[in-house]
């Protein structure tokens, strides 16, 4: 709503091999933000969010090298955030989700994964790649954005 928000990025001293994926949240409009997620790996940011329910939330994570994968995941309105693996090496960038179950992460790295399970298992998703951007505007009817649209 127009004062309850959050945005992801990283937080580190700027230098993006010692910055870590960061989530941060107001109540107030953005006159104050509190944090709520760092990570504990450097060389990642937060990319993407997808709240598919007030509930819900699922947020992707950039990493600069290594080749474990993470995205995020909360069940507590982003009270409290939980890494989740993705696939290795993978270079994620967007994220979507239309329900608890059914959502997708594309990315630098090439085709779209899928998952109908929640994160627990991934599967390539047989369309897009290098997608950035999801726009769901029902659990029938969505966009995504990359090399094409």
């Amino acid at each position: 709503n127009e004062d309850s928000g959050f945005v992801v990025g990283s937080k580190g001293n700027g230098i993006q091999q010692n910055d870590s994926a960061a989530i941060f949240f107001t109540s107030n409009g953005g006159t104050t933000w509190t944090t709520k997620f760092i990570g504990q790996r450097p060389n990642e940011v937060c990319w993407k969010i997808s709240f598919p329910s007030l509930q819900l939330g699922f947020v992707s994570i950039e990493a600069f090298g290594g080749s474990a994968r993470f995205f995020l995941r909360t069940t507590d309105r982003g009270a409290t955030w939980e890494d989740k693996p993705f696939v290795s090496g993978y270079d994620a960038q967007g994220i979507g989700f239309i329900n608890a179950t059914v959502g997708w992460i594309g990315g630098w790295s090439g085709p779209t994964q899928g998952t109908t399970d929640g994160g627990a298992s991934w599967h390539l998703a047989g369309f897009g790649s290098r997608i950035n951007r999801f726009r769901f505007l029902s659990d029938t009817l969505g966009y995504a954005v990359g090399e094409r649209v």
